[in-house]
């Protein structure tokens, strides 16, 4: 998916009245560059990015026994963490 593939899409989606508010989230490195400069507030998108356009986002939970790559992402281990302790 590119930015602007994603920036028409919602684009259209807003004419289109397809939702009335759309939060967004993306873990991924230089997540944040799918969204800089292109929404606008009237669109009623909250984006929220592992990281902004000029960084990586840092890999978590790798020392596991199976070898196997690491199994999260700071950001997302933080949220999940994060609204499991609200949930409760």
């Amino acid at each position: 998916l590119t930015v602007k593939q994603l920036n028409e899409t919602l684009n259209w989606m807003h004419q289109n009245d397809r939702y009335n508010q759309m939060v967004f989230y993306i873990e991924a490195c230089y997540s944040g560059s799918m969204f800089e400069n292109i929404l606008t507030n009237d669109m009623d998108v909250y984006a929220v990015t592992a990281a902004n356009g000029k960084q990586p986002s840092y890999a978590t939970h790798c020392t596991n026994g199976m070898r196997l790559p690491c199994l999260g992402d700071e950001f997302t281990a933080s949220w999940t963490e994060d609204s499991d302790e609200v949930a409760t």
